[in-house]
């Protein structure tokens, strides 16, 4: 396989697929899904996302190249199996020994070729994804004022030192992104849990209040009117959106729910509660506001960290390849609001 550290221009050079005039012509041929308007970005972000477009481009054209070379291969290789089965059939003799060993070396060949041809279409897909991801978070900006990032405070290294360095600074970047998930993994305290729940049981509660202000006012002929219920789906479990609410939501038919909160509040909240209490891990607990700190101290280090990445990157002149999960901000050089996963 091809390492992501070696150029373009290397590559070829080493894997002598390339013929006279096949070099890539630089057309840019492929944007992501659609064209995005970049022309609210800093100078230095539009230039960062033409050169990732023109490297996309150019690496369709490498992986196109290698998979007619792969094809030419693989057609050289059944050709030598074909005069091999023709001429030579059967073991022994001077013919036999030089068609089998041509075969050989046209399936060594054909390996070889396939080797350079699938490490060119991963490196290709990386930075495909990546230019995905950077136009998805230039369409999602809701603003056009958006501003470029001072450039990281350190000095990049020297060119015997640059692949090291780099290596080095993506292990940094994935020791915080394992510090970020042990965070996320963290339990969360039963009291917390119990406000949120004590909270959807009065709110089941509420909505399952039957109506009888119709009978008060116009009189008994205009009958209870009892509430239809939709329930929204939290999580795993059925409940109601409440404010602050985030994430996914399913809908889910449970009509009987806030009739039962309305007419059992106290003895559902007792047992909700003992329920939580039972499956509570408040030792190992990280409470909301801290959890909230924590989380935003290691993505401003993350984003930190990227932008010296992206700088060491950029300053190999195409020899390493980004990251295709690359944060798109650190990327473009601006700053801005973090990309949405969802």
């Amino acid at each position: 396989m091809i390492p992501s550290t070696i150029s373009n221009e290397r590559f070829l050079q080493m894997s002598n697929i390339i013929a006279h005039g096949d070099t890539p012509s630089g057309d840019i041929r492929f944007y992501g899904n659609d064209i995005v308007d970049a022309s609210g970005l800093p100078p230095g972000a539009q230039e960062a996302l033409s050169k990732l477009r023109e490297r996309v481009s150019d690496m369709m054209d490498l992986s196109e190249l290698a998979s007619r070379k792969w094809n030419e291969a693989r057609e050289a290789h059944d050709e030598a199996s074909r005069q091999l089965s023709i001429h030579a059939p059967f073991p022994g003799g001077d013919l036999h020994t030089k068609l089998h060993g041509k075969r050989v070396e046209a399936k060594k060949f054909l390996m070889a070729v396939q080797d350079r041809r699938d490490a060119i279409g991963e490196r290709r897909q990386g930075q495909s994804r990546l230019l995905t991801r950077v136009e998805s978070y230039i369409r999602s900006l809701r603003t056009s004022a958006i501003q470029a990032a001072p450039s990281p405070a350190t000095k990049l290294p020297s060119a015997d030192r640059l692949f090291p360095e780099i290596d080095k600074q993506r292990n940094e970047i994935a020791t915080l992104f394992a510090d970020r998930h042990e965070i996320l993994s963290k339990a969360t305290p039963s009291a917390e849990i119990k406000v949120r729940a004590r909270a959807e049981i009065e709110e089941l509660a509420r909505r399952g209040c039957p109506d009888v202000t119709y009978m008060v006012n116009h009189g008994p002929s205009e009958g209870v009117i009892w509430p239809d219920y939709e329930g929204i789906a939290r999580g795993r479990g059925i409940g109601v959106p409440l404010p602050g609410d985030i994430g996914h939501t399913r809908f889910i038919q449970a009509p009987h729910l806030p009739m039962i909160a309305w007419l059992f509040r106290d003895r559902l909240l007792e047992a909700i509660e003992a329920e939580i209490d039972a499956n509570s891990e408040d030792e190992h607990a990280l409470p909301l506001e801290q959890r909230i700190k924590k989380l935003a101290e290691i993505d401003a280090r993350v984003l930190a960290a990227e932008r010296v990445e992206v700088a060491m990157v950029r300053h190999s002149n195409g020899a390493v390849d980004y990251r295709d999960d690359t944060d798109p901000r650190a990327f473009l050089g601006v700053e801005g609001p973090p990309l949405s996963e969802d």
